[in-house]
């Protein structure tokens, strides 16, 4: 099952993630689609020169520089900050809205296929009286269905939502010609 899962997950999550590539100098138009991707978000930035990952927020490309609040160290407050776009390596944010679709896209699959089988299997013992594929064996089928939809879309929903789907911009130079 283990060997199963590790095969499998990868494939399912290598949809989740964006990734878009930005050579240096920016475009106004690849400037605009980062702004858009980052907006509102917390951001991890990972700067040339800087020791670790910054988190910042409010992140946004004007010009040449990268603008930012980041949690100064000696207290709980977000200070504005400034750094040229040359040193930017990556920034990464998690996008919740999207988690949750994804989560959702998964999670309502197999609780309409688990509760297909849970109200057929339900049907079977509690229905041996209904002949075949009568109306009383339909109903369980459809209940355990919309019931497995809705409980397992949901839970997929909200645990996507809580993970988030992450969205990286990679910085590049421009190879001289």
């Amino acid at each position: 099952m283990r060997a199963g899962a590790s095969i499998i997950l990868p494939w399912v999550c290598a949809g989740c993630v964006t990734t878009v590539a930005a050579q240096r100098p920016l475009s106004s138009e690849k400037t605009e689609e980062i702004n858009e991707l980052v907006a509102g978000k917390t951001a991890d930035l990972e700067l040339e020169g800087a020791p670790q990952v910054i988190t910042g927020k409010d992140t946004r490309i004007e010009g040449d520089s990268l603008r930012f609040l980041k949690q100064d160290a000696t207290s709980t407050e977000w200070v504005p900050a400034v750094e040229p776009v040359a040193s930017a390596r990556r920034i990464e944010v998690t996008r919740r809205g999207r988690g949750a679709l994804i989560g959702l896209g998964i999670g309502l699959p197999i609780g309409l296929a688990g509760g297909a089988l849970a109200g057929s299997l339900v049907a079977d013992s509690l229905c041996g009286a209904c002949v075949g594929d009568g109306p009383g064996r339909a109903l369980y089928v459809l209940v355990g269905t919309a019931i497995g939809g809705f409980s397992f879309g949901l839970l997929g929903a909200v645990v996507g939502a809580l993970i988030g789907s992450p969205a990286k911009v990679e910085f590049s130079d421009n190879p001289s010609r």
